[in-house]
């Protein structure tokens, strides 16, 4: 999934949040027991936090936006806010097969 948009007429209905359940599920499914990383617009921030992301960068520009990096535990009981960020930073790369990794809501 590259991003996550919800077209403005529909937005405020929870589709956003449904949509990233099952995108969640998909990715957990398909790479189990492995954390999910995105690239989130810094002013959804307190979107993802309530779906369980939790920020492991200081923001950073992408195309011109503040965005900041994400990630959600793997399973319950490991907190990702205990991971250092250059241990978060370390799970780049993983849409090449070890994981799972999508961007935010585009404006």
């Amino acid at each position: 999934m590259g991003r996550l948009c919800v077209a403005q007429p529909f937005r405020q209905r929870g589709l956003g949040r449904t949509l990233l359940a099952h995108t969640l599920q998909s990715a957990r499914e398909a790479f189990p027991g492995q954390p999910i990383r995105i690239s989130a617009q810094a002013h959804l921030a307190n979107f993802y936090r309530s779906a369980g992301f939790m920020p492991v960068s200081d923001p950073y520009l992408e195309d011109g936006i503040p965005h900041l990096e994400m990630l959600i535990a793997p399973q319950k009981g490991r907190a990702l806010h205990r991971l250092k960020p250059a241990q978060a930073r370390a799970t780049e790369g993983w849409s090449t097969g070890r994981g799972w990794s999508f961007s935010s809501m585009a404006t």
